[in-house]
C-alpha cells in the first residue's frame, strides 16, 4: 500500500511539476485522497500500525469513486461536468498503451491500495479485540 501511494503521488508531481500538465478539479480531489495515503501507509508500515488499515481503505475507496467518475467523464466527454471550459475534466494530456490515461492510473491506484487494505484488515485477527 505505501509503494502504490508513493509512487501514484510521484507520478502526479511528475506530471504537474516536471512535465508542465495543469491538474484539472477532479485530478485535484484524486490529489486530496492519495497524499494523505503517500504519507499514513508508509508511517504505518515502519510502525507496524495494522488498525490504521480500516482509514487507509476508507480514503482509498473515497478516491477511487472520484477516479471512476472522471474515467468515465473521459470515456463519454458530451456529457456535463462542472469542470473549467480552460482545462476540462475531459480530455487527457497523456495516453499510454492507446487508452490509460491519468484518472485510468489512479483509479488502479486507489484499487490496489483498496483491495490490499481490504486483504490486510481481514488477516487482523478479531479475538479479544473490542468491536
Amino acid at each position: 500500500m505505501a509503494a502504490v501511494a508513493v509512487g501514484a503521488t510521484a507520478g502526479s508531481l511528475y506530471f504537474s511539476e516536471i512535465a508542465g500538465f495543469v491538474p484539472c478539479e477532479l485530478c485535484w480531489f484524486q490529489r486530496i485522497a492519495m497524499y494523505p495515503l503517500a504519507v499514513i501507509a508508509p508511517l504505518a508500515a515502519a510502525r507496524r500500525d495494522i488498525p490504521v488499515v480500516r482509514y487507509i481503505r476508507i480514503i482509498a475507496v473515497i478516491g477511487l469513486a472520484v477516479a471512476l467518475y472522471h474515467s468515465q467523464l473521459q470515456a463519454f466527454p458530451d456529457q456535463g461536468s462542472f469542470c473549467e471550459l480552460a482545462n476540462p475534466c475531459t480530455s487527457s494530456p497523456i495516453t499510454t498503451m492507446r487508452w490509460i490515461t491519468i484518472p485510468h492510473m489512479s483509479a488502479l491506484s486507489f484499487g490496489a491500495i483498496a483491495t490490499l487494505a481490504t486483504l490486510q484488515h481481514a488477516a487482523i485477527p478479531t479475538i479479544g479485540v473490542p468491536k
